[in-house]
Parts: C-alpha cells; sequence; structure tokens
C-alpha cells in the first residue's frame, strides 16, 4: 500500500474543524481507522509544530511537504514512526508526544528507530516534539537535547523522495536492536576509559 505524504500547511488548515480533521486522517492517515483518538492527538501535536515551523521565513514551500504518518513496521518487530520524511541524503523521523514522558522511556525509542532508520545509510535526524511544552528535543549521541524551531527547520532537507524507503528495507529484529544499541554503549564506554587512562 502506498502511504499517502501530507502538506504541513494542509494540516494546519484540516485541524480548524473536526470534520474536516477526520476526513482529512481518513485520506493520510493508514492507521486512523484503527485509533481515530491517537490518530487526531497525534495530527493536533503535529498542527502545532507546524504552526511554528510555518512561522519561520527559512521555512520554505519545499521544506512543508513529503510528510508521512503513522508508519508501522510489523515484520519481526513492531516499531511506529509518527512522523516520517525522506530526502536524497537524510531521513526525518518526528515523535509526537501530548507531555513529556519518563526521559529513558522516549530516549529508548528514538534510539530503536535511529537504529531501523540508520539501514537506509543516510543522516537520520530523530525528533520528539512535546506538545505541551512546545519544546522540541533532538537525539544526538544518544542524549536528548532541546533545539529551536528555527534549528529544526535548517536540518529539513529541501527536497523529499515520493516514496516511503522504510517500506522496502528489511528490519533488524528487536533482540538485534536492542544489541546493537548494547554493543555500540559498551565500545563507546571501552574508548572513554582507554582514553581516560591516558
Amino acid at each position: 500500500m502506498t502511504q499517502p505524504m501530507i502538506q504541513l500547511s494542509t494540516l494546519v488548515h484540516a485541524t480548524q474543524s473536526d470534520s474536516l480533521l477526520d476526513i482529512f486522517l481518513k485520506v493520510n492517515n493508514v492507521s486512523y481507522l484503527n485509533n481515530k483518538a491517537k490518530a487526531r492527538v497525534e495530527a493536533k501535536a503535529l498542527a502545532g509544530l507546524a504552526r511554528q515551523l510555518l512561522r519561520l521565513p527559512n521555512f520554505s514551500i519545499a521544506k512543508q511537504g513529503g510528510y508521512i504518518l503513522n508508519f508501522a513496521i510489523t515484520f519481526k518487530i513492531r516499531e511506529e514512526f509518527d512522523v516520517l520524511r525522506f530526502s536524497k541524503d537524510t531521513v526525518l523521523n518526528i515523535e509526537l508526544k501530548s507531555q513529556f514522558p519518563r526521559k529513558s522511556s522516549i530516549i529508548e525509542q528514538l534510539r530503536r528507530h535511529k537504529v531501523i532508520l540508520d539501514t537506509l545509510g543516510k543522516q537520520t535526524i530523530i525528533c520528539s516534539f512535546v506538545r505541551q511544552e512546545n519544546k522540541l528535543y533532538l537525539l544526538k549521541n544518544d542524549h536528548l537535547i532541546q533545539i529551536s524551531f528555527r534549528q529544526l527547520s535548517n536540518l529539513i532537507a529541501e527536497d523529499y523522495l515520493l516514496e516511503n524507503e522504510l517500506a522496502t528495507i528489511q528490519v533488524p529484529d528487536k533482540k538485534d536492536v536492542n544489541q546493537r544499541y548494547l554493543s555500540k554503549i559498551i565500545n563507546r564506554r571501552k574508548r572513554l576509559r582507554f582514553t581516560i587512562k591516558k
């Protein structure tokens, strides 16, 4: 099944009316019928983020398009990506939260997404938008750092692909994903110990 792609400005307009939003989500969100309430909450959160981005002078029309809502991988593991956007050199994943969850749980989720998206061989931009706080957090070096809307806009590529590249990859199983992160952390700690002993 082809994943519909949305324009952020269209989403913002659709959130002005519940009935319009329902129609928009039926057309553009393949998981809408499975969980309407969740889809509405996430759409409103994304619209809140979009409003912030659309105010920026450097957020061009090209950057407004190509967003895929609620794509789930169900091969050996189940991971759901709230928002994806693929370009020639980058892949953007934005996870939408109504309020800030436990920090460890959000970092764990973003790390899993990074491992999966890294299989595409592109620069991955993994972040979370917390609607209640109206704040953005970027996963950088396995840590969450707060970034501005302008910084996110600068990270978003001017181009986007008309396909969901994630739909065509073979996803590692969850055990492998967790093992790869554990190996990364152990190797990083070994390097740190080595440099400290010098």
